[in-house]
């Protein structure tokens, strides 16, 4: 069986054999980003339809970069809550270990070995907790305050992501008002343009 390479004869810097070869129709699929810079390959395309072409990889990498973000915000959210549920396990711990301690205690000189035992585990539990509880409060990390349920307490930590859309549109009115006073004739005919 032929290659894909042979049978379409054309190198676009991807291994033959690979079934991405045939996708070299559409004018940005060697760009690393998308369709960003596609135009640039397409002569006979106008400015209008430039822009627009823009306008919508504008928007593809907004939204991308927008789910991006509220991954990474979920991320540290599960992170937080992992932390918290680890201390919290180990005051669970160290409980445990502080009864099991008392229950021994009194039933004979057999179980002083065990009492041992279970006071070093209830120590090395409450250590550990201390411990987990600075360094998460050293990270920043916060509690729910009691009677607060955690999807409310997360809501509250979380940045302000909201957007003053209609600021922004009046920002760029005028900043397309002022690229229009621009004179871009002289540049025109220099070839800067």
């Amino acid at each position: 069986m032929k290659n894909l390479h042979q049978e379409t004869g054309k190198n676009d810097g991807i291994p033959p054999g690979n079934p991405s070869n045939r996708m070299e129709e559409f004018p940005w699929n060697d760009h690393p980003i998308g369709c960003i810079g596609a135009w640039k390959r397409v002569p006979e395309v106008s400015i209008e339809e430039r822009n627009e072409f823009d306008m919508e990889c504008n928007r593809v990498k907004w939204f991308r970069a927008r789910a991006d973000m509220e991954r990474w915000q979920e991320e540290v959210e599960i992170l937080c809550e992992e932390f918290r549920r680890a201390i919290r396990a180990c005051d669970k711990m160290e409980l445990v270990w502080r009864r099991l301690a008392e229950t021994s205690e009194g039933k004979g000189q057999g179980y002083r070995g065990y009492r041992a035992y279970a006071c070093h585990q209830a120590e090395v539990y409450r250590e550990r907790g201390r411990e987990g509880r600075a360094k998460f409060e050293a990270a920043g990390g916060t509690w729910p305050t009691a009677g607060t349920r955690l999807v409310d307490h997360l809501k509250a930590e979380r940045p302000n992501w909201e957007i003053d859309w209609k600021g922004l549109k009046d920002i760029s009115r005028e900043e397309e008002d002022a690229l229009r006073i621009v004179d871009v004739g002289d540049d025109v005919e220099d070839g800067l343009l």
